[in-house]
């Protein structure tokens, strides 16, 4: 598994296959959440304790059409996520003087973002088998998180900074570091002082950036 992690992050054509493999993956997993989770049924039984039932029908067509464009748009936010975590260690390969192409860090940042495809399929098939599924539950699930010891009365940015910080993300960063090492020839530890000094900080402004925004746009603490 390493051999071949590595020889993707070398090979020209590791970019063109991480992009498909991702593509594909998160495109096959959406709609299957829309067929199989994310039912007419599933959004019946949620909305009929919150609006009128003769608004029931209308309402619930037009969330599975939205389903639709948001299973489509996933693969694209997850490719913008890859370049946006590019971007970030191009800039930390640039402060430290590095000389790298940009596409050897694209290609290890796609190969190293494989790892949420564990999280993604883990919460399909939970759901896949649960029954009576709620949509709230199924929008905060996040495996690998410790968002389970929360409770009810806890703030909403704990919860929030919960569900990013989770095992995957940090196993994301071990990964990040890892592929750096081999392009740049590093050891690791320095490779992973470059991703936390670059992608982590540029990650925490992120989450704290949509925190703020969710909270004053939605009242909510």
């Amino acid at each position: 598994m390493t051999k071949y992690f590595i020889d993707r992050i070398n090979s020209k054509k590791g970019l063109v296959q991480g992009i498909v493999i991702i593509i594909f993956i998160y495109v096959v997993i959406s709609f299957a959440s829309n067929e199989f989770i994310l039912t007419e049924e599933t959004y019946y039984r949620y909305f009929e304790e919150k609006i009128e039932p003769n608004r029931i029908h209308d309402v619930t067509q037009r969330v599975l059409k939205f389903n639709v464009l948001k299973a489509i748009w996933e693969p694209v936010s997850h490719l913008l996520n890859v370049l946006g975590t590019s971007i970030c260690l191009y800039l930390g390969c640039l402060y430290y003087n590095e000389s790298v192409s940009f596409d050897k860090l694209v290609r290890v940042t796609l190969w190293s973002y494989l790892i949420f495809v564990i999280p993604a399929l883990v919460k399909f098939v939970y759901f896949v088998i649960a029954e009576d599924v709620a949509i709230e539950e199924f929008n905060n699930y996040s495996f690998g998180s410790l968002i389970f010891l929360l409770s009810s009365g806890d703030p909403f940015w704990l919860s929030s900074l919960l569900q990013v910080f989770t095992f995957f993300e940090i196993s994301y960063w071990v990964l990040l570091g890892f592929g750096l090492s081999k392009v740049l020839t590093w050891d690791f530890d320095d490779s992973l002082r470059l991703v936390l000094s670059s992608y982590f900080v540029g990650l925490v402004f992120w989450v704290v950036a949509r925190i703020y925004i969710k909270m004053m746009l939605f009242n909510v603490n």
